[in-house]
């Protein structure tokens, strides 16, 4: 049972690295969460990138770069916990929910329901990289 528990884990991080790429190189995890996220763009994708363009759209030159560097280090991040929850989701309950659940259904349950949750964040995020990326843009930034 354990070699089949490896064998699960170790094609799920490399369903994860197919997806994004190598974990330790930031820029290719963004590139690639782009590529994702352009290729299942939804109407409430754009919705959410004009409400977070109006809200950027005060800053300075100089605040919206660092905007954007920062949306960028947080796809990442979320990108990294969601392969490290994957991997092994009893290193990170620290909310005890795995850890209490009264039957293996409800220990799956929550596994997806955070996995949902993280992949939920990494679009938003992604939503607010691409606003900023416009803006940067049509101010002749980028």
């Amino acid at each position: 049972e354990k070699k089949k528990k490896k064998e699960q884990e170790k094609k799920k991080s490399e369903e994860d690295t197919e997806e994004y790429g190598d974990p330790d190189d930031e820029e290719a995890v963004n590139r690639r969460a782009q590529e994702e996220y352009e290729k299942t763009r939804t109407k409430e994708d754009e919705n959410a990138i004009n409400k977070q363009k109006e809200k950027e759209a005060d800053k300075t030159d100089n605040q919206l770069k660092r905007s954007f560097r920062s949306f960028k280090r947080l796809v990442c991040e979320h990108i990294k916990k969601l392969w490290g929850y994957r991997k092994n989701p009893d290193s990170m309950d620290n909310k005890g929910l795995l850890k209490n659940s009264k039957d293996k259904f409800e220990r799956e349950f929550n596994i997806n329901v955070r996995i949902k949750s993280l992949k939920d964040q990494i679009r938003e995020h992604t939503n607010s990289v691409r606003a900023c990326k416009e803006l940067l843009i049509s101010r002749g930034i980028l």
